[in-house]
């Protein structure tokens, strides 16, 4: 559930309290005026039902609250060591063999990126409590995501890989009759059940075309070594960054688990930030409202089709699967 679902259930349960306290004080009033009796005792009822609703709903919020923040700063410090892990692999060979300007470059491109975090996480947070973001699978969010599809694919920045993963999803969605496409932009874990066929020709695009694939098999929040779906220890998670502002392709193979024996499947997601250095704080701040929130963060959105198992067996998903 959600770090906000709970809350929101109790802090509903102390409103009504508050509504049957009210509504209560006001008949039991009536009910002395008139002097009936069954009337006052009724609404009297009425009142303590009122009083122990408030009392329950306003103490499960203050108690939800303070463990929700204690499970928040842990899932936080976790992603912050896995988005310094990313940062690192990703930085750390041009850094190293870089001249002090180019480290100064990137040591304010952090900066930046930092300011910018701090900058918008209220921005966001107000977004999403007014319902601005756009969120789940209506016509808002379909829009968003085809809007950003349309702005990736017509850079001319962008890596060849990048334009294909989003050329393949689309024609594979269409031919399939799934809503893969549409939900892409919103961050949704999109899986093709093609024996790793399209994982393979992506990676030898990437290495013909000269893009930047960076190996996230070791350095990721997805399919970490303690997931049974984790496609073993070899390269099995690649990372592309879009041109700046357009966010961060993953795409990698996992074992299917519900079938005997298990298949191996391409998957991809789109994420909101990448792991440069001017985007790394960012993609921490938007693994703080994926956690808040319980929906992946996308370029163009908030969805909940996920990865993550709904069961111990890792057999119940939300994730879009084209067959």
């Amino acid at each position: 559930m959600p770090l906000v679902g709970g809350i929101s259930q109790d802090l509903s349960t102390t409103f009504q309290g508050v509504g049957n306290v009210l509504s209560g004080g006001w008949n039991l009033l009536g009910s002395v005026v008139t002097l009936d009796t069954q009337g006052a005792i009724g609404s009297l009822g009425q009142v303590l039902s009122g009083v122990g609703q408030t009392t329950v709903g306003s103490l499960g919020a203050v108690l939800r609250t303070g463990t929700n923040l204690v499970a928040l700063t842990s899932d936080v410090v976790g992603g912050t060591k896995d988005l310094v892990g990313e940062g690192v692999t990703y930085v750390a060979p041009s850094v190293g063999n870089s001249t002090p300007s180019v480290v100064v470059g990137k040591g304010i491109d952090l900066a930046l990126g930092t300011v910018d975090a701090l900058t918008q996480m209220p921005i966001q947070l107000f977004d999403l409590v007014v319902g601005n973001t756009p969120s789940s699978h209506g016509q808002q969010s379909i829009q968003a995501s085809q809007e950003w599809m349309t702005s990736v694919l017509d850079d001319p920045q962008t890596p060849q890989t990048a334009k294909a993963i989003i050329n393949d999803i689309g024609g594979e969605s269409l031919e399939s009759g799934s809503q893969a496409l549409e939900r892409l932009g919103g961050g949704a874990h999109i899986v093709l059940d093609d024996g790793g066929a399209h994982f393979a020709q992506w990676v030898q695009l990437g290495e013909v075309s000269g893009d930047n694939l960076v190996d996230r098999t070791h350095a990721s929040s997805h399919y970490k070594t303690d997931d049974p779906r984790r496609n073993g220890d070899n390269p099995t998670q690649y990372g592309i960054d879009l041109p700046m502002g357009k966010g961060h392709l993953l795409f990698g193979t996992r074992m299917d688990l519900t079938v005997d024996p298990p298949q191996v499947q391409t998957w991809v997601q789109a994420e909101k930030h990448g792991t440069s250095m001017k985007e790394l704080v960012p993609h921490l701040n938007d693994f703080v409202i994926h956690k808040i929130t319980g929906k992946q963060v996308g370029p163009s959105g908030l969805i909940e089709n996920t990865e993550k198992p709904r069961d111990s067996n890792y057999l119940t998903t939300s994730e879009v699967v084209i067959v």
